[in-house]
């Protein structure tokens, strides 16, 4: 009875009596409670054997279906480590911590072995003021999305018109406004709070690719960014919920972070205060655009110079001689992202936040990859805070100048974020579209260098 014991504790069934840990055993292997028969000895010798070969890193039998995940801690060292065996048929899940099974759970119950294990590492980095939120594993028989912030899970009914939070639609709304009471409840009007999306992302193969369509995590269970995109999530709420208090509801600042969860809660932390001028750099690429786009650009940049404002042409011998932000203007062409690539290695861009008034394809997985790759992870940056939106110069343009005009009376130190909003608001009651310039979100940090394979949605 010892030996059976001891082989029990070790594939993760270890219980107060011996009773409980056989019949946890056969229930978990037969679906039934069941004595120590010569089948159930058998199962557990062959649990054990397999468990033995992964110890040990031995190739298990090659009819034996079987993928091994890593989770990251949040601050680029490896976490927790969890196996899946035949998880085409059962789902059966194990964690393990190199020496012992700790858990063993199949089905739903092995599925919610791993959501909890990414939501508490959520909740374990956020602080009074900063929230890191996640969107739940979704599976097909879902009747609702589940995203949880801080603990706390926010459920709303699955419908297709979150495949697609670029379109407004009664669906979406209804999630806009359903959201706002959920952060009514969670938080005090009084204190402002940033609310940061990750995803989930994982060291070594076999993890499962957010947003790509391909395995799911366990049988049965893919990641939430298949149905939501987490950019284009962060960016429609940023467009509902504006960074500076309203009535019941606190200042909600919308943000994005990758799985390093540290630096994004690191960076977040920071100040995003505006004083002046003298914090703010406006960057211009001109040599990518056509003559009538210049003749934009050159209006935008006479305001500036004529407010005091600091403008510099991105060139080799380029110094942002400025305190904080950068603003940067210019096509991404090869070109352009070779001089950005070069300032970032000269750290021109260091513990500064850009904001990228670009054209491109709205978080493209190459532009999102850029930022963390060349920005944030090698140039040192704080934020990146991008559009889910094509920049229309003409729209920027008056983006630009009220943005300007404001800062230019400024008599006390203001949220950035703040001022760029009520900027847009204000250039928005000439020209509506220019409210599509409200979907704009910092992300606060990259991939870790070693984690698994990219998941950006």
């Amino acid at each position: 009875m010892e030996a059976v014991r001891a082989d029990l504790n070790e594939i993760g069934f270890g219980r107060k009596t011996f009773e409980e840990e056989v019949n946890d055993y056969s229930a978990h292997v037969l679906g039934k409670p069941a004595a120590i028969t010569p089948e159930v000895r058998l199962r557990i010798t062959a649990d054990k054997n397999t468990w033995q070969l992964i110890k040990n890193g031995k190739k298990l039998p090659a009819n034996t279906a079987a993928s091994e995940m890593r989770l990251d801690k949040g601050d680029g060292t490896p976490g927790k480590q969890f196996l899946m065996l035949e998880p085409e048929k059962e789902g059966d899940v194990w964690e393990i911590d190199g020496q012992k099974v700790l858990n063993r759970k199949k089905g739903a119950a092995g599925q919610a072995i791993i959501e909890n294990a990414l939501n508490e590492r959520c909740a374990e980095w956020s602080t009074d003021q900063i929230k890191i939120a996640r969107i739940n594993g979704i599976r097909s028989q879902d009747k609702e999305v589940a995203i949880t912030v801080d603990n706390t899970t926010f459920r709303f009914p699955k419908t297709d018109a979150l495949n697609d939070l670029t379109r407004e639609s009664n669906q979406n709304a209804a999630f806009a406004l359903a959201f706002d009471r959920f952060l009514q409840t969670q938080f005090s009007p009084d204190k402002p709070i940033t609310l940061l999306f990750t995803f989930d992302e994982w060291f070594g193969a076999g993890a499962a690719n957010a947003g790509s369509g391909s395995a799911p995590v366990v049988s049965g269970l893919f990641p939430g960014a298949d149905f939501i995109n987490p950019h284009k999530l962060a960016a429609f709420l940023a467009q509902h919920f504006p960074p500076y208090r309203t009535p019941g509801r606190p200042a909600v600042q919308i943000g994005l972070c990758r799985p390093n969860l540290a630096l994004a809660v690191k960076n977040a932390s920071k100040p995003v205060n505006i004083r002046g001028m003298e914090d703010i750099g406006l960057v211009f690429q001109h040599d990518d655009f056509l003559t009538a786009e210049n003749i934009i650009l050159n209006d935008v940049q006479s305001t500036v110079m004529n407010l005091k404002g600091r403008v510099f042409e991105l060139q080799d011998d380029v110094m942002l001689e400025v305190n904080n932000y950068i603003l940067i203007v210019g096509r991404k062409t090869a070109e352009f992202r070779q001089k950005i690539s070069e300032a970032a290695q000269k750290g021109l861009f260091k513990d500064k936040s850009i904001v990228l008034l670009t054209c491109y394809e709205p978080f493209d997985v190459n532009e999102v990859e850029f930022n963390s790759s060349v920005l944030l992870s090698g140039g040192g940056a704080r934020g990146v805070y991008m559009y889910d939106t094509r920049i229309e110069l003409n729209q920027m343009r008056h983006v630009l100048n009220s943005f300007y005009q404001r800062l230019s009376q400024l008599r006390a130190e203001t949220n950035l974020y703040e001022l760029l909003y009520r900027s847009i608001e204000e250039a928005a009651k000439t020209k509506t579209q220019i409210l599509s310039f409200l979907k704009g979100i910092f992300q606060y940090s990259a991939r870790p260098e070693h984690a698994g394979q990219d998941q950006t949605g």
